[in-house]
């Protein structure tokens, strides 16, 4: 069963601030409130651990100027019981780079020319298996830096919602006219209670800003 979508705002010049001054990413920082709020939840929960997997489209683009989109999907083990936000922080970084710098990482986009020739039935329990190995899935969306019109009105929030492919909780964010924009979805039989998850973001964006 899954729930309704919630949404949250966070501001981009606080998060590139905050990202500059520790020299990280603000993909960095995202990832890391999506980890340090996973790890409130489960606290409060009575149920504490130490990392989470993590699943996460990455951009294989060296040639920023050329068009299309190229991504693979990676798979992290990031901490979620740091309880300095800094130190937090930095270890996300270290783990995300560790990501990206892995030799798997680099030839995921021959192996997915090879995967397009396989029957759909092989795909699917390939995807399954996968799905079962993460715990929760997040995307960072490039988005306009100068508001939008539809039909002549004004584009004021632009929340996205990404697909749970059978992890507990997806986290979107999409940038749009200095803002984040950030779509949660969760499935009710793993996350009972969506809006504490949410509420939790706010707090760890909170604390990674300030």
């Amino acid at each position: 069963m899954v729930e309704p979508g919630c949404a949250l705002d966070a501001a981009l010049d606080d998060v590139k601030e905050a990202a500059t001054k520790h020299g990280v990413t603000i993909n960095d920082l995202f990832v890391t409130a999506a980890a340090r709020a996973s790890g409130t939840v489960h606290r409060r929960a009575g149920q504490p651990v130490e990392e989470l997997r993590m699943a996460m489209p990455m951009s294989t683009r060296d040639d920023k100027s050329a068009a299309g989109n190229a991504f693979s999907l990676t798979r992290s083990l990031v901490p979620t019981d740091i309880d300095d936000p800094v130190e937090h922080l930095l270890a996300v970084h270290e783990v995300l780079a560790a990501t990206r710098g892995e030799k798997a990482f680099q030839v995921l986009d021959q192996l997915a020319g090879a995967m397009n020739l396989l029957p759909t039935s092989a795909l699917v329990a390939a995807a399954r298996h996968q799905a079962e190995t993460v715990d929760f899935t997040t995307s960072n969306l490039r988005g306009a830096p100068f508001p939008l019109f539809f039909g002549g009105a004004q584009i004021v929030e632009n929340y996205p919602v990404g697909p749970l492919a059978g992890t507990a909780f997806n986290l979107t964010v999409l940038s749009y006219a200095g803002e984040l924009h950030l779509g949660l979805l969760a499935d009710s039989a793993a996350i009972a209670d969506p809006e504490a998850l949410r509420d939790a973001l706010a707090d760890a964006f909170e604390d990674l800003t300030t």
